[in-house]
């Protein structure tokens, strides 16, 4: 549906280059990112704010690159919301339909989208600065759906909220881009947020889409260091370090690979005495609790430093060993092996019409 080709933008001494994106009728992509890494700037040129260097944006193969945002059907909230102080609720929904059909049908498609959020109760407050954030949220939230957009831009709406609200706001949002089958482009650096939401993800750093693809392989299997950091993988070790642990065959080949990851969940500890034929042994250096898990840190030959996850029982289980020695094994299957960032995009452009 959305077609992001060989995009370039330059605010001030800050530039985007060569970004393709493309994103099909009814699903999510979610451009994640460090702070200033161009996610906006991306966004609000995709959506129309904002006119491009070169490159252009289509919708259902038209070009629309020219277009302004108001003719090109849809909605925008950015991260403060942008509600009108001074208008009631009521009319801070209705107020983007502008048409004379869409005022006839106003009645209608109000009760449609506060049913939708469960705000029928707020619709005559007429002072915004009195509603929680959770429901100044559902007021955006709604005057963006009141019109039917194609497309819904979502630039960090959630970030300010509890994560109580924003749970609940996220599995409404989700549901009804289920049911109502709207486009999601949104603009998070919150993995959790982008997981739950997307089935694509981009990420961009300094200006460039350095990973894109599937929600799962991204995730799973990043191909840098710079994404693998990103993505919060602690264990990122030099992979001619990561030999001399015994984990990986002496012959074995990874071209063009300089690190190895592995997540702290992916590794299994064991006492001393009851590891298994292939693990190593470590020195358990410290059991830090973070609520239902636990985190241990490792030291393994080489003087590498290793994280692993524990539940409950199997931290409560090393708690009881009288020795700080312990057996560290990884699955194979789990190793993630990382190229260092050259700077270049790390995945395939989309072919566009």
């Amino acid at each position: 549906m959305i077609h992001v080709d060989n995009l370039n933008v330059s605010v001030g001494n800050f530039n985007l280059h060569g970004v393709n994106l493309e994103l099909r009728e009814g699903g999510c992509l979610a451009i994640l990112g460090p702070s200033g890494a161009g996610k906006t700037l991306l966004l609000e040129t995709a959506m129309g704010a904002r006119r491009p260097n070169r490159g252009r944006v289509l919708i259902n193969g038209r070009n629309i690159t020219d277009l302004p945002p108001e003719l090109r059907r849809i909605a925008y909230i950015p991260q403060d919301l942008a509600l009108f102080p001074h208008l009631s609720v009521r009319r801070n929904i209705t107020f983007g339909l502008t048409s004379g059909a869409a005022r006839r049908g106003t009645g209608e498609a109000l009760d449609r989208v506060v049913a939708m959020f469960n705000i029928e109760h707020l619709l005559n407050r007429r002072v915004i600065g009195t509603l929680s954030g959770g429901e100044k949220q559902r007021v955006a939230l709604a005057r963006a759906l009141i019109a039917q957009p194609r497309v819904l831009f979502l630039d960090e709406p959630f970030a300010a909220l509890d994560a109580a609200t924003r749970a609940d706001l996220l599995r409404s949002l989700r549901s009804l881009r289920q049911t109502l089958n709207i486009t999601l482009f949104l603009v998070t650096h919150d993995l959790d947020e982008a997981c739950f939401l997307a089935e694509e993800v981009a990420i961009m750093m300094r200006g460039r889409i350095v990973e894109y693809g599937p929600r799962d392989r991204v995730f799973r299997q990043p191909r840098t260091t710079a994404v693998a950091r990103f993505l919060n993988i602690r264990n990122i070790l030099p992979i001619e370090q990561f030999r001399t642990t015994g984990f990986l065959s002496v012959k074995a080949s990874h071209d063009g690979c300089t690190h190895v990851a592995v997540r702290p969940e992916d590794v299994t500890l064991t006492e001393w005495d009851d590891g298994p034929s292939d693990a190593v042994h470590a020195r358990l250096d410290a059991l830090i609790p973070l609520g239902s898990r636990t985190i241990a840190e490792l030291t393994l030959p080489g003087s590498l430093r290793l994280e692993a996850m524990l539940n409950h029982d199997q931290a409560a289980a090393l708690g009881r060993s009288a020795s700080d020695r312990v057996r560290v094994s990884i699955p194979t299957g789990s190793m993630i092996y990382l190229s260092t960032d050259a700077g270049g995009p790390a995945y395939p452009a989309p072919v566009l019409s």
